[in-house]
C-alpha cells in the first residue's frame, strides 16, 4: 500500500511542487482589492493581505479567509505566525508610495520581497501576471474581467503559444523588441537566488508526505475537528472585520 501511495503522490508532485506559496500585499483600495480578490481566485495557493495605512505610518492588517477577511495581529505578522507554510515571495502593491519600511516581510519567513508601485490595472495585473506565472486562461479571464485587450494586459505574451493566437498574429513577430513598460513600476527589494528543484528534490518530500499518511492510516484515530485558519495552523483568534 505503502508503494502505491508514493507513485501516486509523485505523479502529481511534478505538478504541485511548482505551485508555490507566494504573498500579495494590496492596499486598502477598491480597485487594487478586487484585483488581489480575482489574482487569489485564480491562484488559490497566494495569501492576500490587505493593509491600511493610518497616522503616523499606524497600519492594520487584514488576511483574506475565502469568503471575509480576518484582522491579522501586527504581532503575528512580525513573527510570521499567520500562515502555513511560508511564502516563496512576497509582492507588495503601493501605488501611493507609502508602505512602511517596517511592514516589509522578516528575512526569516520571507527571503524575496518586490513591490509594484502603481496603481494603473494593465500595469498592476501585467506585473502580478508576469510574476505569479499566469497561464493563458489566466490571462484571458482577467481580460474579460477588466475589458482590457489581452494586448494590454500581457505585452510580451508572457506563457502565451502560437496556438493561442489567431494564424496571421501568430506569424507577424514583434522583431525582437521587448516591452519595457512597466519596469519603473517594479522594485526588487530582497531577492535570493532560488535554485530549481532537482528529482531528489521531488522524491525526498513525496517521501515524507507518504510516511505521514501511513502513519496516519496506521494509527486508526479519529481526531476532532478543529475550524482552521487557512492563514495559519492554529485556531483563529483574529476578530471579523465586516467590510
Amino acid at each position: 500500500m505503502k508503494k502505491i501511495i508514493f507513485l501516486i503522490i509523485l505523479s502529481v508532485s511534478f505538478l504541485s511542487y511548482a505551485d508555490e506559496i507566494n504573498l500579495l500585499m494590496i492596499p486598502d483600495d477598491p480597485d487594487a482589492v478586487r484585483i488581489g480578490l480575482d489574482v487569489a481566485s485564480h491562484k488559490p495557493s497566494t495569501i492576500l493581505i490587505k493593509y491600511k495605512i493610518g497616522i503616523q505610518n499606524t497600519a492594520r492588517l487584514f488576511g483574506w479567509k475565502g469568503t471575509k477577511w480576518i484582522i491579522i495581529p501586527n504581532k503575528n505578522y512580525y513573527q510570521g505566525n499567520f500562515f502555513r507554510e511560508s511564502p516563496k515571495k512576497t509582492i507588495i502593491v503601493d501605488g501611493d508610495d507609502n508602505f512602511p519600511e517596517s511592514l516589509i516581510p522578516n528575512n526569516t519567513w520571507c527571503k524575496n520581497v518586490y513591490k509594484i508601485s502603481t496603481l494603473e490595472r494593465p500595469s498592476v495585473i501585467h506585473l502580478l501576471g508576469i510574476n505569479l506565472d499566469f497561464k493563458y486562461n489566466d490571462w484571458k479571464s482577467f481580460s474579460g474581467i477588466y475589458d482590457i485587450s489581452m494586448g494590454d494586459l500581457n505585452p510580451n505574451d508572457y506563457n502565451i503559444r502560437w496556438y493561442h493566437k489567431r494564424l496571421p498574429d501568430a506569424i507577424k513577430t514583434n522583431e525582437g523588441r521587448i516591452n519595457k513598460r512597466d519596469d519603473i513600476y517594479w522594485t526588487i527589494i530582497r531577492e535570493e537566488k532560488i535554485a530549481n528543484p532537482t528529482l531528489s528534490d521531488y522524491v525526498s518530500s513525496v517521501s515524507d508526505k507518504v510516511d505521514d499518511i501511513v502513519s496516519d492510516i496506521d494509527m486508526n484515530e479519529s481526531d476532532d475537528v478543529i475550524d482552521i485558519n487557512p492563514l495559519t495552523i492554529e485556531p483563529p483568534e483574529a476578530l471579523i472585520e465586516d467590510d
